[in-house]
């Protein structure tokens, strides 16, 4: 089971890790609020990926699109989501 943390490194920088990707982190500047990052639902998930809501939920359930559920709702960063499509790895 992942476990997200979220550390403060400065006043200017976050740093946000789960307990099963701590060599993966991803870095969040004052910049960008987390509450404007973050995509709640499948549904919104799906526009921002350009997908339908049928599409978004297989590939979510196939762990194909990086996003985990809180709860029964599924909750996509849109900061990963675009580095994952980039290809690039967070």
């Amino acid at each position: 089971m992942k476990t997200d943390k979220m550390q403060v490194m400065d006043d200017d920088t976050k740093v946000q890790m789960t307990d099963d990707d701590a060599d993966k982190v991803q870095v969040i500047d004052d910049d960008t609020d987390l509450r404007d990052d973050l995509l709640w639902g499948a549904g919104a998930i799906s526009r921002y990926i350009g997908r339908t809501e049928r599409q978004t939920y297989y590939q979510l359930e196939k762990r194909q699109v990086p996003a985990r559920k809180i709860g029964e709702i599924w909750v996509g960063s849109k900061t990963t989501l675009r580095a994952h499509l980039a290809g690039e790895q967070p």
